[in-house]
């Protein structure tokens, strides 16, 4: 059985953690791959076409604001709005989504899910420099890097993160 164990990402410095399930979850089992996910759970109403980005800043001297193209709505056969087309407008685009650690056997068969806390950390579309996860060299312990920002925050985890110059 393992431990699951956060990198998180808190400004500049980074720390761990290990939290206490809510619900049962059997553990993760030696021999088995344990895969990241990540779910938009945003919506229309999470980003409005028109609102301002976080701000562009280059330098201290140069700060320009980029506004949204797209609504939230992720993308789907019947709409044309797509929230990952506001990358045209904002290069650094992101948007924060829980977090879902899949057990599979051997044979590919996902036996159990333990979804991480959204109220704790959560992962950033479309960075992916977290997700990655790692075995302790003990084998006791899963890390990976996660943000403390709820779901559906903006560019936590990109170059032009507010009040980040």
């Amino acid at each position: 059985m393992f431990k699951v164990v956060l990198s998180l990402a808190l400004g500049a410095s980074v720390a761990g953690i290990a939290f206490a399930q809510s619900s049962p979850f059997p553990g993760f089992t030696p021999g088995n791959l344990v895969v990241s996910r990540t779910v938009y759970a945003g919506d229309g109403s999470t980003i409005i076409a028109g609102q301002s980005l976080p701000p562009v800043c280059p330098s201290t001297a140069v700060c320009g604001t980029a506004k949204a193209t797209d609504n939230g709505a992720s993308p789907s056969p019947t709409s044309n709005n797509n929230v990952w087309n506001n990358n045209k407008a904002d290069g650094s685009f992101g948007i924060t989504s829980p977090i879902f650690l899949d057990q599979m056997s051997p044979t590919g068969t996902v036996t159990n899910t333990l979804a991480i806390p959204s109220n704790m950390v959560t992962t950033s579309f479309s960075s992916k420099s977290e997700l990655a996860v790692n075995l302790s060299t003990d084998g006791t312990a899963l890390t990976f890097m996660a943000y403390v920002a709820p779901p559906n925050t903006i560019d936590v985890s990109n170059s032009n993160t507010p009040g980040r110059l």
